[in-house]
């Protein structure tokens, strides 16, 4: 049922109101035709302006030296920032964890002294430090199933 005005709101207490009136400014009318949803991209508005409180000037010197690095603006590094992060596989967190413990497990894995070594050992070998990372991985996860096949035929 598609409601043109708005329902009635005289029994409401104020903030079931205002709940209902946040919810209503939320969901256009217009995007819904003939019954059926608009596509995605017909629904597309003019962005509304985000204000973002930067909770330390770290955050703030951190921001904007990030987005200068990349030749973009503030607004438009955060977005590239997001997206990315909306796509970073879950590999050390649990899936029910947010990205966040994702971040922070990577950022374990990274601070590690062996990790980095990883630069040296690639350059030596003229590999990308990404690819001399997956290299020592697979190298390192071949001599664990390896040795672990070993044991299992011990025990048999």
């Amino acid at each position: 049922m598609l409601f043109t005005s708005k329902p009635s709101t005289s029994k409401m207490s104020d903030s079931s109101r205002d709940n209902l009136d946040n919810f209503l400014r939320l969901v256009p009318t217009d995007s819904i035709k003939d019954g059926n949803r608009k596509e995605e991209s017909d629904l597309q508005e003019t962005p509304k302006p985000f204000n973002l409180s930067l909770k330390t000037e770290r955050a703030r010197a951190f921001l904007q030296s990030e987005s200068e690095k990349s030749g973009i603006s503030r607004t438009a590094y955060i977005n590239e920032l997001l997206l990315l992060l909306s796509s970073f596989p879950t590999v050390f967190a649990s899936e029910s964890d947010s990205s966040l413990e994702e971040l922070a497990a990577c950022k374990t894995l990274l601070s590690d002294p062996l990790t980095s070594k990883v630069p040296e050992l690639a350059a030596s070998s003229r590999r990308d430090p990404a690819q001399m990372a997956l290299y020592l991985m697979e190298r390192g996860l071949g001599v664990v199933e390896t040795g672990s096949r070993r044991h299992h035929r011990r025990i048999k």
